[in-house]
């Protein structure tokens, strides 16, 4: 599956999921961040669709949830 980084959508060269703090090579954002989890829905309360995750404030920062996908 390819991924695309949330804020430039430049793709992702990291084999699985990105640690805390790895960042986009072409912009420099954050990666594991909520805007780039599969569960991410803007829809839905707390913005989230796994509810085992806790709520996360800063959609666009790094954060540790341990659902991300």
């Amino acid at each position: 599956m390819t991924r695309h980084c949330w804020k430039c959508g430049a793709e992702w060269t990291i084999k699985g999921n990105p640690g805390r703090g790895e960042t986009c090579m072409n912009c420099r954002a954050d990666l594991r961040v909520c805007l780039n989890c599969l569960s991410y829905d803007r829809n839905v309360a707390q913005q989230c669709r796994d509810r085992r995750a806790d709520p996360v404030m800063d959609k666009d920062r790094g954060n540790f949830c341990e659902w991300f996908e």
